[in-house]
């Protein structure tokens, strides 16, 4: 017997007290009625449905059931009871199910859920389960509601796409992620989120199903992960984003990467003060630009920093360190006002032109700092480098016309600026302290000027097999070797530098001499107009040293270093040189070194003014008073000076007038036709060449003959 039995449909029971029967309300295929607010006790089954759809039952007592308090089942009939409600009934210790489906329960709490009999799809939301038993053809699945909160700064953040997954079921999703539905409201959030959190299928263990949250503005993403076995929120805040657009102001970028893709050509990407872990790439036609600051030397550091170590933008990390920190794909591409820091590369220009390189720092690079590759008509302008395992700049055989201005390049473990290429400038920089060189060039047309190299383990400069080269204006000192370095180099001209062991008040580590200026197997040098406190070594032919001062050398750490020229070449030109307080002014090295032409020096206060050991026997000096002299006793040269011969009258330069110049032993100098000769009478300013007379001769006996 039941105590209200229900045969019908769209009825309300409510509200009534069933006690003492076998059932207390009986539903039999009867739908859409609503049980609500009864009271049951002392009966076998409280309430009870078979092939009954769509009822509510919801907000009942059963005090007392012996069998089960609520049974949803197909018994007497072929097919069980589905599409029903049950909510929120007191006093429920268990329900069953058999051969009944997609059933479900919401805000319910139950000691004992049992499914049997092919009761599949069945849900408990928002409910308090403790245990389940399920057959192998049923199934349970639990629920619960979750919300999503998103802010930045503390303020709610609307419109934030977002995707909600029960493993890998999609339960929510905006347009962005594939879905229709909404992004977050004005209050930053996203309610009610249906998503399972356990499920039973085919057996009484439940095997927890995780919800996976995410969110995305712009291009910052965020997940978060977790079993919703209760009401949950989650929460995500934010970052304020540091990278804007200017050319896209639909929003602002959390990865420079993520806003160069975005980005058109001509666009500028704006980083705002901060460090970024990021590897960079610009493969477009941009400006990557910090924040226009740069500090003081040896004051704090860049306001914006790529780095490779720890903080920053991007958990994890979004860098490799084995990378370079930015690399320049893009013709035209500009990066100004930022450091890079800690990288294999610092900054690598590749296979681009027009790139240009404005107020950037480079620094603790495990390679080379700015390398350059393939690369034409790059601008690097105020930069620093330092302390770079390779070059802290190197610029590739590949690349040219090649431009670096203000530059401080130091304490690398290779070169300063190490450049191969051709066409390339060097202006204004500050080189010092690297291990090898300041400055290597080994690429044609290359210039250096008005730039300080000192302190760097080899060479201030080195050229190497350069064909055309211009070092002009510069200040060499200190270095390990020689100041200037060129071997196997063509057509280089050297002039107004200032190269000297100590410079001024710079700071200097100690007082050593060594070699100024050392060229070895070159021809067309042109060495002119420096200020010389450490001695040239010409190792050369056909070149010239011209209207150099040299001043104070007393050497003491190379070989001839206390010496103002030494020449070991041929066909050179040595003239118009100011010598003075030197250990010797002249030296000619032994070898077939000939036809070099020394005229107009002044030496002045000197240990020795020469010492010739060669075996060349046309070497000319003229206008070179040659005082105290060492002599190889099978050297030979003499001393000209020269003779200016005029013809005037009263009337006039006298033209046709002839000559006899001899000297007092007899040997013929200028004869004309008259005097058996063949040179010119005076000409029409009564005048004839310049003669050059020889004044005094030493062979092989340093006390001349004259």
């Amino acid at each position: 017997s039941s105590g209200i039995r229900v045969l019908s449909d769209s009825n309300v029971i409510e509200n009534n007290r069933v006690t003492e029967s076998y059932v207390g309300i009986l539903l039999e295929t009867a739908e859409s009625n609503t049980i609500v607010g009864n009271y049951i006790d002392e009966v076998e089954y409280g309430i009870f449905l078979t092939k009954s759809d769509l009822n509510t039952i919801s907000s009942n007592t059963i005090h007392s059931a012996s069998q089960r308090d609520i049974i949803i089942c197909s018994f007497g009939y072929t097919s069980g009871s589905e599409l029903n409600t049950i909510s929120a009934n007191n006093g429920i210790e268990k329900i069953y199910f058999e051969e009944s489906s997609s059933n479900k329960l919401t805000n319910q709490e139950v000691a004992t859920i049992e499914l049997k009999v092919d009761s599949r799809n069945n849900s408990a939301t928002s409910s308090e389960v403790d245990y389940v038993i399920c057959d192998s053809d049923s199934s349970l699945y639990l629920k619960n509601h979750m919300n999503v909160n998103v802010s930045r700064l503390g303020s709610h953040l609307q419109g934030v796409d977002l995707r909600v997954q029960d493993g890998s079921t999609t339960v929510y999703s905006t347009l962005y992620f594939g879905g229709s539905d909404q992004k977050t409201t004005p209050e930053g959030s996203v309610n009610d989120i249906l998503v399972i959190y356990r499920v039973y299928d085919g057996s009484s263990t439940g095997i927890d199903n995780t919800t996976t949250v995410k969110i995305r503005i712009g291009d910052w993403f965020k997940s978060s992960q977790d079993i919703i076995d209760e009401y949950t929120i989650f929460d995500f805040n934010v970052p304020h984003f540091r990278i804007t657009n200017d050319g896209f102001q639909e929003h602002d970028f959390a990865y420079v990467q993520r806003a160069i893709d975005n980005a058109t050509a001509g666009d500028t990407i704006l980083l705002a003060e901060g460090k970024y872990n990021q590897n960079i790439v610009v493969d477009k036609d941009i400006t990557l630009s910090g924040v226009p600051e740069v500090p003081e030397f040896g004051g704090p550091d860049y306001a914006v920093i790529i780095e490779s170590i720890g903080g920053g933008s991007g958990s994890p990390p979004l860098y490799n360190s084995s990378l370079p920190g930015i690399t320049v794909t893009a013709e035209d591409a500009k990066v100004q006002w930022l450091q890079v820091r800690n990288f294999s590369t610092g900054i690598r220009i590749d296979g681009a032109s027009g790139v240009e390189l404005y107020q950037v720092g480079v620094v603790d690079s495990q390679g080379i700092g700015i390398d350059v590759v393939q690369s034409e008509d790059v601008v690097i302008f105020v930069a620093e480098v330092h302390r770079s395992g390779g070059d802290n700049i190197r610029v590739d055989s590949l690349s040219h016309q090649i431009y670096l201005q203000s530059i401080g390049a130091n304490n690398a473990d290779g070169s300063g600026i190490s450049i191969a290429s051709d066409g390339s400038s060097v202006k204004n920089s500050n080189l010092y302290r690297n291990d090898l060189y300041g400055c290597h060039i080994s690429g044609s047309d290359a210039t250096i000027s008005d730039t300080y190299s000192w302190q760097n383990g080899m060479n201030g400069i080195k050229l190497q097999g350069v064909i055309s080269a211009i070092v002009e204006n510069n200040f060499i000192y200190d270095n390990g070797l020689a100041e200037i370095y060129m071997v196997a180099s063509y057509n280089v001209e050297i002039s107004g530098n200032n190269i000297t062991n100590i410079f001024g008040d710079l700071p200097h580590e100690d007082t050593y001499a060594g070699v100024g200026i050392s060229a070895s197997v070159s021809e067309n040098v042109l060495i002119s107009r420096n200020e010389m406190g450490l001695s040239i070594h010409l190792n050369s032919s056909y070149s010239q040293i011209s209207d150099n001062n040299f001043t104070d050398i007393s050497g003491g750490s190379v070989s001839y270093d206390d010496t103002a020229i030494v020449i070991s070449g041929s066909y050179n030109t040595i003239s118009d040189n100011t010598i003075y307080n030197v250990g010797v002014g002249l030296l000619f090295l032994y070898g077939d070194y000939d036809y070099n032409l020394v005229e107009n020096n002044t030496l002045d206060f000197t240990g020795d003014d020469m010492w010739y050991y060669t075996s060349g026997t046309n070497n000319r000096f003229i206008n070179t008073d040659i005082g105290i002299v060492d002599i190889d006793e099978d050297s030979y040269f003499d001393i000209r000076n020269y003779v200016d011969i005029e013809m005037y009258t009263v009337n006039g330069p006298v033209t046709g007038v002839e000559l006899d110049v001899h000297y007092v032993d007899g040997s013929s100098i200028y004869l004309t036709d008259n005097y058996g000769g063949t040179d010119s009478t005076t000409d029409s300013l009564g005048t004839i060449d310049r003669l050059f007379l020889i004044y005094q001769v030493f062979d092989g006996n340093f006390i001349p003959d004259t």
